[in-house]
């Protein structure tokens, strides 16, 4: 198995979510961290903003995304 760059807090928390019946998802704007969002949300459970003033114009197909 790979090591995580998570803190093992994070991914407890994260996994204790998902055993909750609650789907984590990530929205940041930090391009350096996909590593360890990767790590703890999966391929598909972030998204990467790279600029802040677009999240209100972005937000809406992310909710999309999360709800069909």
């Amino acid at each position: 198995m790979e090591k995580s760059n998570c803190s093992p807090s994070a991914l407890s928390i994260v996994r204790e979510a998902r055993l909750s019946g609650i789907t984590p998802f990530c929205i940041t704007i930090d391009r350096d961290s996909e590593a360890e969002l990767r790590d703890l949300y999966g391929a598909v459970g972030y998204t990467i903003i790279d600029d802040v003033l677009s999240l209100p114009e972005r937000l809406p197909a992310i909710y999309r995304r999360l709800t069909t």
